[in-house]
């Protein structure tokens, strides 16, 4: 319905947000997803380099890097600093902000989703960022491109594919609207 899909548009960044920083909330899930230290020094040089980038340009063209799409200067600047710390901060307004303290005082429900053979994000991370939320209901959908009779479904794809998961959203919504 179209009252679904504004609800979604509201969503989305939010839900971007959180499917970015799912793999890069704690060094030790870094850790983990990199099997080896050669390939975890290899993302740190990935990401320094698309800070660089970013910081010459002001946005990342990540289109023409193979790297997710067109990303904006603070996103990135946010991102690379999770993937050097295993700290989540956002810069608002020139102050920098660490979040990681304060995700455990949120009380508001949430609903994450994880994707099967995300690279970015897998599932174990998500969780991660999940757990920061100590005070918050939580709900993990994990779910895949055959359950939702998509060809392929990833970390940048959903986007575009974001009708197959609709139902799962909007269950989940309607279940904690309190209108």
């Amino acid at each position: 319905t179209s009252e679904l899909l504004t609800r979604l548009r509201i969503f989305h960044p939010i839900v971007s947000t959180i499917l970015s920083i799912g793999l890069y909330i704690e060094s030790k899930q870094l850790q983990e997803r990199f099997n080896i230290n050669t390939n975890f020094l290899k993302f740190l040089i990935f990401a320094a380099i698309f800070l660089g980038v970013t910081n010459v340009l002001g946005y990342l063209p990540g289109n023409k890097l193979g790297f997710a799409g067109i990303e904006a200067k603070g996103v990135i600047q946010d991102w690379a600093y999770t993937a050097r710390t295993g700290f989540y901060r956002s810069i608002n307004q020139g102050t920098k902000e660490i979040y990681n303290g304060k995700m455990g005082q949120v009380k508001t429900p949430i609903m994450a989703i994880s994707f099967d053979g995300d690279k970015f994000a897998p599932h174990s991370s998500m969780q991660g960022l999940l757990d920061c939320f100590h005070s918050s209901p939580k709900h993990h959908i994990k779910t895949c491109a055959q359950e939702l009779n998509l060809d392929s479904l990833d970390h940048f794809n959903w986007t575009k594919n974001f009708q197959a998961l609709a139902p799962k959203i909007e269950k989940w919504i309607n279940s904690h609207d309190k209108r």
